[in-house]
């Protein structure tokens, strides 16, 4: 996608306000910055290319502001860490809903974020219909979550199915704090470990 400015200045007085699909993947270039939506996302079921790594992880803010990402498409079965953003590190994700989402990778999978390292997400929903699939350590919400985050007020309703362990309709391993959240969607697993 091409690199679209931004209206702000991406600190937590003057966030960025993103506005476009184009403004969303941009995130990718600034991972310490705060971010606010300003409408819905709709990314055409284009494939995603997960925002953050383990060797870069997005440590800033989105505070979805109460809209939605839509039509959110990632298929990349052989890749670890996948998801909206694939490695997170003491981030702050708030007031978003991800609306139609198709994902599929390996381990740490989850519509949200795949590898949470602390860090919080808080009033997120992700609504049926869609799905997340991948081996170990796959989750609705988030793939793994390590010690030291919490999910607060979140909840996802999509079907979560894995080939390996650790599946979850929330969080699939989970080492964190978990208030105030659910899950009511299909789980399948061909192995152990699964639960809400």
């Amino acid at each position: 996608m091409e690199f679209q400015s931004m209206i702000g200045a991406g600190t937590q007085e003057d966030p960025y306000i993103v506005m476009t699909k184009e403004q969303f993947d941009n995130m990718r270039y600034e991972l310490t910055a705060q971010y606010r939506l300003g409408n819905d996302i709709d990314l055409d079921e284009e494939e995603w290319e997960p925002v953050g790594s383990s060797s870069m992880p997005f440590s800033g803010t989105l505070d979805g502001n109460g809209y939605s990402i839509k039509n959110l498409v990632i298929t990349k079965p052989t890749a670890n860490n996948i998801g909206l953003f694939g490695y997170v590190k003491n981030t702050t994700i708030k007031n978003l809903k991800l609306e139609t989402v198709h994902i599929q990778g390996k381990e740490h999978t989850g519509s949200l974020i795949g590898y949470m390292n602390g860090g919080t997400v808080e009033n997120v929903r992700v609504e049926e219909p869609g799905q997340v699939t991948g081996t170990s350590n796959v989750g609705g919400l988030i793939g793994y979550a390590n010690i030291g985050g919490l999910v607060t007020n979140s909840s996802t309703g999509i079907e979560v199915n894995a080939t390996g362990s650790n599946v979850g309709g929330l969080i699939g391993y989970s080492c964190i704090t978990v208030t105030q959240s659910y899950a009511t969607g299909r789980i399948t697993t061909a192995k152990t470990y699964a639960g809400g």
